[in-house]
């Protein structure tokens, strides 16, 4: 799915600010995205070099349970720094009675906001981080993954979301905790946090040994075949297109045995109306939540976090949804695996170039990579083949194959017009998924965007893996 950058003038600023840092970090005992185990705690970071207060790469073992936080910020007064401190002080409190400390978290995810100028306090974010990690009392780095969004809905947030993956705390007081709240939920693999009143949960445990699904990103459905491509007709209002949006996912669960009582975690990207001034509509995107979460029909909740962004390719569409999934039981269908690796199953259609989503069986080891960008100058097609021959490397540097991953991002700069070389991009990704020398496809989302970290560079990529 593509995720585009056509948007408003009025954005256009805002837009071309965008950055994204991706770091990563290894752990020790742990499996998943927020693995955890019954003892040790994170062995080692990576770091990007000795001066870096982030890490570069995640491995985790198997056999391990997962907690998701849901996207929250800092407050709506002072700056930058002190909203991130606030988050981190009210976070370790929450995560103690989870039964997890700061030293557990793998991975921050953190979305900040552009102030009416167009700048980012980027270097407020950076001081509270460094008081907070990588310090005498709290000597881990966790990973970390920094965009800048257009627009958040609290004046005076200079966060909009930060969400965390962690790990290595107690999995027991986790589950314990958990059916202590009595949160209604049906599978026996989740452990919800928070309370019943809100829309979503506030953290979702998963158990050790629990198989996952990641899918890929849906965007809005065409409605109207008839109507024009750039018309409020051909793929109708946010109401509308959450709920074909949430209908496919439905449907795409489904085809696994999984329904929506089934989600861990979603992330859910909201673009700007580009024919109603560049407005967000936040409240009907929950309205067609509230309709097939947190009902009378499914009273389950996921973890979850909504983020504006810049836009879509598709000038009309105005949502895209992620979601990781956790089958409740341990599924038959890794009888037939994928050949290449035991622990996976694709699904999707054959002349696909992606999967529409890959499962994972319980128990596997995962890999996390860092964003990873091009070596050479020059056209999309010659800097896609750099970042994926790199990724290839770095994979195998952890043990781990193209045939291993599992969910693939590709983050790459629109032109002027907000077009991309999709030509290009897709040449050089089927020279490593999808051939006859390499057959596994992954899960993938493509975001438009119209900068990177490097101005020189055209993509870059991020994976995440596992193997048995």
């Amino acid at each position: 799915m593509w995720l585009g950058s056509l948007i408003p003038g009025s954005l256009m600023k805002l837009l071309s600010l965008r950055m994204a840092w991706f770091v990563s970090a290894s752990l020790a005992g742990t499996t998943g995205l927020c693995a955890q185990s019954a003892s040790s705690s994170p062995a080692a970071s990576r770091l990007l070099d000795s001066s870096s207060i982030f890490a570069s790469g995640v491995t985790v073992r198997p056999n391990g349970a997962f907690l998701f936080t849901s996207g929250s910020g800092g407050g709506t007064t002072g700056d930058t720094k002190s909203q991130a401190l606030a988050y981190f002080a009210k976070l370790k409190t929450d995560l103690a009675s989870y039964g997890f400390s700061m030293s557990d978290i793998a991975f921050v995810h953190a979305a900040l906001v552009a102030d009416e100028t167009g700048k980012v306090d980027f270097d407020g974010w950076n001081a509270a981080w460094k008081e907070i990690f990588g310090t005498t009392d709290l000597p881990w780095k966790p990973a970390q993954t920094t965009i800048v969004i257009p627009k958040f809905w609290s004046p005076g947030s200079k966060i909009s979301e930060l969400d965390i993956i962690c790990g290595n705390g107690s999995a027991d007081t986790m589950m314990s905790a958990s059916k202590a709240l009595d949160l209604p939920v049906t599978n026996p693999n989740l452990a919800p946090f928070e309370s019943r009143k809100g829309r979503f949960y506030r953290a979702m445990g998963v158990a050790p040994g629990t198989s996952l699904f990641f899918a890929s990103g849906v965007g809005a459905p065409v409605v109207n075949k008839d109507a024009m491509p750039s018309s409020r007709e051909s793929r109708g209002d946010m109401h509308t297109q959450a709920t074909g949006v949430l209908k496919a996912i439905s449907a795409n669960l489904a085809s696994v045995g999984l329904s929506f009582k089934d989600v861990v975690f979603m992330r859910a990207y909201l673009g700007p109306d580009v024919l109603n001034e560049g407005k967000f509509y936040f409240d009907d995107w929950n309205k067609a939540y509230d309709e097939f979460f947190n009902n009378s029909e499914n009273p389950h909740k996921p973890a979850r976090t909504s983020i504006s962004i810049a836009g879509f390719a598709n000038s009309t569409s105005m949502l895209e949804v992620e979601v990781i999934a956790a089958f409740p039981h341990a599924p038959e269908l890794f009888s037939a695996p994928d050949s290449a690796n035991a622990n996976l199953k694709s699904y999707g259609k054959a002349e696909a170039a992606i999967s529409s989503g890959v499962a994972v069986k319980g128990g596997s080891a995962f890999y996390f990579s860092a964003g990873v960008g091009p070596s050479v100058a020059g056209e999309m097609k010659a800097q896609a083949l750099s970042a994926l021959e790199k990724m290839k490397g770095q994979l195998a540097a952890a043990g781990y194959g193209l045939q291993d991953v599992v969910f693939l991002h590709a983050f790459v700069v629109a032109g002027k017009d907000g077009k991309v070389d999709r030509k290009g991009l897709g040449d050089a990704y089927a020279s490593y998924f999808g051939s006859k020398d390499q057959p596994h496809k992954p899960a993938r989302t493509t975001v438009a965007i119209t900068a990177l970290p490097n101005p020189d560079w055209k993509i870059e990529i991020e994976a995440i893996a596992a193997k048995p």
